[in-house]
Formats: C-alpha cells, sequence, structure tokens
C-alpha cells in the first residue's frame, strides 16, 4: 500500500510540475514576444511602409501603440479616425513626428463631405507649421455659382472662403486645413484647384510621450503602450522585463508586461 501511495504521489508531483512548467513557459515566451514583435511588426500598406510607435493596426498588435492612434489599411490605401472623421495618410515622417494627411470625404471632391468642421485630438495631435482654414459654404444662394449635388438634392451654389467662417448666406458650410503652398496661382478662386489644393493634404504632429520613448530606446528597449493604465509609453525590454526604461544589466527574475484578454 504504502509503494502505490508513494507511486501516486509522485505522478501527482510530476503533473503539478508539468502544469507549472506548461503554465509559466508561455507567459515568459509572451513577454519576449512583445518586445521582438513590437520591434520587427511595423505598419506596412500601400505606400505608407515601415511605421512604428506610436502607431499600430494590420499585423501590428495594438500593445505596440496608442489606442487612439490606430493605422487602417484598405486596398493599400491607409487610413486613420480623429474624432469622428476618417483621414488618409499620405505620408509618415517618424523624424519630425508629422503626418500628412486629407479627409478621406473630399478625397472624391468638394461635393462629397460629410458636413462637419475639421477638429483635431489636441491630447493627440497639433497643426504643423504652413497651413490656412478655409470655409466650403454650401446652398449658397448666389446666381452663376458652381453647384453641387449632396445627399441627393442639388444645391444652388459653393463659395470658397479664406478662414474660418459660418455659413452666411448660405444653408451649411465646412471648415478645415489646407497647406498654404497649395493655395498658390490663383487656387483660392478656382473650384477644380482648391480640390486639388485639398488633395494635397496638411500637417498634423503627434505628441504622443516623445520624450518617453526616446529614453526606452536609448536603453535599449523597444516602445509600448500600457494596456493596463492607459496613460503611458512603456519600455519592452531584451531580457522580458518592462518598466520606463531598461536597465544596463540583467538583474532579479523576468517581469511579464501587463496585457488585455486575447493579447497572447
Amino acid at each position: 500500500m504504502e509503494s502505490w501511495l508513494s507511486k501516486q504521489s509522485a505522478s501527482l508531483l510530476l503533473f503539478f510540475i508539468k502544469f507549472l512548467v506548461f503554465v509559466e513557459l508561455p507567459v515568459s515566451l509572451c513577454a519576449y514576444d512583445w518586445y521582438s514583435r513590437c520591434s520587427n511588426d511595423r505598419f506596412n500598406c500601400g505606400k505608407i511602409t515601415n511605421v512604428g510607435y506610436p502607431f499600430w493596426g494590420d499585423a501590428r498588435p495594438d500593445a505596440c501603440g496608442h489606442p487612439d492612434l490606430k493605422l487602417n489599411c484598405a486596398k493599400d490605401i491607409t487610413t486613420i479616425e480623429i474624432k469622428r472623421l476618417t483621414y488618409r495618410v499620405l505620408a509618415v515622417n517618424e523624424s519630425t513626428k508629422i503626418l500628412k494627411i486629407v479627409r478621406d470625404d473630399y478625397w472624391g471632391g468638394i461635393c462629397s463631405p460629410r458636413l462637419e468642421n475639421t477638429s483635431l485630438d489636441h491630447d493627440l495631435f497639433d497643426y504643423g507649421p504652413g497651413y490656412l482654414n478655409i470655409t466650403l459654404e454650401y446652398g449658397c444662394l448666389i446666381p452663376g455659382l458652381s453647384t453641387c449635388t449632396i445627399n441627393g438634392f442639388t444645391n444652388t451654389g459653393v463659395i470658397v472662403q479664406i478662414g474660418a467662417q459660418g455659413p452666411g448666406l448660405c444653408t451649411a458650410s465646412v471648415v478645415f486645413p489646407v497647406a498654404i503652398l497649395n493655395l498658390d496661382n490663383g487656387a483660392r478662386e478656382n473650384l477644380e484647384l482648391i480640390e486639388a489644393a485639398i488633395k494635397g493634404g496638411f500637417d498634423v504632429k503627434w505628441k504622443e510621450e516623445t520624450a518617453a520613448c526616446s529614453a526606452c530606446t536609448e536603453s535599449k528597449g523597444v516602445c509600448g503602450y500600457d494596456v493596463i493604465s492607459k496613460n503611458r509609453t512603456i519600455c519592452y525590454c531584451p531580457d522580458q522585463r518592462y518598466g520606463s526604461t531598461c536597465p544596463s544589466s540583467p538583474a532579479g527574475s523576468p517581469q511579464v508586461p501587463p496585457t488585455e484578454t486575447g493579447m497572447h
């Protein structure tokens, strides 16, 4: 009987050892995986390539970027949503922290807008230099103006105003920024040139913890986002630890970065 109990005890001990290895091993791999994935999995879509922190999306996991800075890819077109409006991303410059964007509803021309003013989330973005607000006024009761068909009905006229203004004598208006250089050569008086100026986009500069990410990369880490506190950059380290920066030499037991369910 004692021999049988000893065998049973040994079997149970072996089972628990295997169970602990099974549980702990994926966690350690998961911790290291965030370092390697956030290092190697860059956002690539059409002409927008090799984009890293603070952005994520497509094959780049959400733990690698700010939750409100998701890039979307469809048919080789990159878009980003800012305050409920969708923008096409024309260029990304990581060294200057500049995105060149254009409202997607205006990509098809000035007669296909959502009648909402452009508004940035200033916790995330500032306007870049060299832009000017213009106002497109729709449904203007002035003879001889170009007309637009919007939402199935034809407006009586469209007026372009420089600066942020209301609809005035017209029924609706939309304010948005345009690069000043794109308004040269008579564009202010010509709707076709205005459309071309709009498609040229405007610059916005992202603000997401540039200093924190620089400190992380200088310590040989890779930047990600703390998905638990949702308010700061996190630094994933090659030795599986995480923090604000990586230590100069490994010490102690590896820590596992906080992750949400389903992120492994």
